[in-house]
C-alpha cells in the first residue's frame, strides 16, 4: 500500500520536474529569438538612417560644388561629387 503510493508520488514528482525543464528550454530559446528580433529591427535602422546620412552628404557637395562654381567660375569643381563618393565607399564590400 505505502509502496504505491510512493511509486505514484514519484512519478508525479519526476513528471513536474520533466515539464517545468521543458518549459525552461523552451523559455530560453523563445528570449534568445525575441533578442535576435530586437537586434535585426534595430539594425535595419540603423542601416537606413546611415543611408539617409550618406545620401544628405552627396546633397550638400553637390549643392557646395555648385555654389563654389557660381561664385568662382574659374575653379573646377566638376569632381567633387566624384571625390566624396570615392571616400563614402564602403570599403568592406569590396
Amino acid at each position: 500500500m505505502i509502496d504505491e503510493y510512493l511509486g505514484s508520488f514519484f512519478e508525479e514528482f519526476l513528471l513536474i520536474i520533466a515539464v517545468t525543464a521543458g518549459t525552461t528550454v523552451f523559455a530560453y530559446f523563445r528570449s534568445i529569438r525575441n533578442k535576435q528580433i530586437e537586434n535585426a529591427l534595430a539594425l535595419k535602422k540603423i542601416h537606413l538612417r546611415s543611408w539617409q546620412i550618406e545620401k544628405a552628404i552627396l546633397m550638400l557637395a553637390k549643392l557646395t560644388a555648385n555654389q563654389t562654381k557660381q561664385a568662382h567660375p574659374e575653379i573646377d569643381t566638376s569632381n567633387l561629387e566624384d571625390v566624396v563618393k570615392e571616400l563614402m565607399k564602403d570599403k568592406f564590400t569590396d
